[in-house]
C-alpha cells in the first residue's frame, strides 16, 4: 500500500539485495564503486522500457523504496553520468526528468532527498528537486500528444518526424530521444533557427550533439557549428573538432568566455 492507502503496483527493477538487505545510512557521495553500480543496474533496467513516462513511473517506484542515502546517491550518479552522454544514464535521466515534471514523488520525500543531496555536496542534483523549480528541462520535454491527450509513442513520433508540419517541429525538437532528432534533421521543413536552437539547448544532450554533427546538410551552416561551440555541456570531444572553423573574432570571444571549459578556451587562444 503506498501513503495515499491505493494499492501500489510492484516493478521488480532492484535486485534483492538491494531490496531486502538496505545499505546502512552513511554520507551521500554517490562516487563510491558500489553507487556506481546500483545506479548502472537501476539505469539499464530504466533503459529496456519503452516510454519516458513509463521510466519515470519506474524510478519513481524504485526511490519510494531505497533508504533515502541510497536514493539521493543513485540520483546524484544519474545527474552525473547521464549529462556526460551515452548508455544507459542518458535515457535514465531523461526518466528522471518524467518523474519530476509528472511529480509523481510527495512533497515530503523529494525535500528530504534534496537535504540528502545538499549534504553529500550533490547541489546541482539538489537543484533539480527544489519545490517550484523553473529549470527541471534535462533533455526536452514530453513529446507531442493525440487531441484526445494520449502521448504519442516512440514510432508514432519517428514517422511523425520525418515529415512533420511546421506546428508540429517545435514540440519534436524538444524529444528526448535521439533517434527522433535524427529522423527531423532529415525533415524539409525544418529551419537553420530551428537546429541553432536545438545546439544552443542546455543542458547539452551529447548524443543529440553528435546527430546534428553526423548530418552534413546542418553541419555545412557556419551558425550550427557555432552554436555548438558555444555550448559549455558540449563535451570537448566534439566542440574541439569545430574550432578549427571559426572565423578569428569568435576564437577571440570563445578565448575569453568564462563560461566554457579552460581546454576549450586555450584551444581557442592557440589558434588565434
Amino acid at each position: 500500500m503506498d501513503r495515499r492507502g491505493g494499492e501500489r503496483l510492484t516493478l521488480n527493477l532492484l535486485p534483492p539485495r538491494e531490496r531486502s538487505k538496505p545499505e546502512p545510512t552513511r554520507p551521500t557521495r554517490g562516487d563510491s564503486p558500489e553507487d556506481l553500480e546500483l545506479a548502472t543496474s537501476i539505469a539499464t533496467r530504466l533503459c529496456g522500457l519503452a516510454e519516458p513516462a513509463m521510466r519515470g513511473a519506474a524510478l519513481a517506484e524504485i526511490l519510494v523504496e531505497m533508504e533515502i542515502c541510497l536514493a539521493a546517491s543513485v540520483i546524484g550518479v544519474i545527474v552525473r553520468q547521464g549529462r556526460r552522454g551515452g548508455p544507459p544514464f542518458e535515457l535514465a535521466l531523461g526518466g528522471l526528468e518524467e518523474m519530476l515534471r509528472s511529480e509523481r514523488l510527495e512533497y515530503e520525500l523529494l525535500s528530504a532527498l534534496y537535504r540528502e543531496l545538499k549534504t553529500g555536496h550533490l547541489g546541482e542534483a539538489a537543484t533539480l528537486l527544489l519545490p517550484g523549480h523553473c529549470h527541471r528541462t534535462i533533455l526536452g520535454a514530453p513529446g507531442p500528444r493525440l487531441p484526445g491527450g494520449r502521448e504519442l509513442t516512440l514510432g508514432e513520433r519517428k514517422s511523425l518526424a520525418r515529415a512533420a508540419p511546421r506546428e508540429t517541429i517545435d514540440h519534436l525538437l524538444r524529444d528526448p530521444e535521439p533517434m527522433v532528432i535524427r529522423l527531423l534533421l532529415r525533415n524539409p521543413r525544418l529551419v537553420e533557427r530551428d537546429v541553432v536552437g536545438l545546439a544552443a539547448r542546455r543542458p547539452a544532450q551529447p548524443e543529440v550533439i553528435r546527430e546534428i554533427m553526423a548530418s552534413s546538410r546542418w553541419l555545412a551552416r557556419y551558425p550550427v557549428k557555432h552554436a555548438i561551440v558555444l555550448n559549455p555541456g558540449v563535451p570537448n570531444e566534439l566542440a574541439l573538432r569545430l574550432l578549427p572553423f571559426m572565423t578569428r573574432k569568435h576564437l577571440s570571444e570563445i578565448s575569453r568566455d568564462p563560461a566554457l571549459p579552460t581546454v576549450r578556451r586555450q584551444a581557442a587562444r592557440r589558434l588565434l
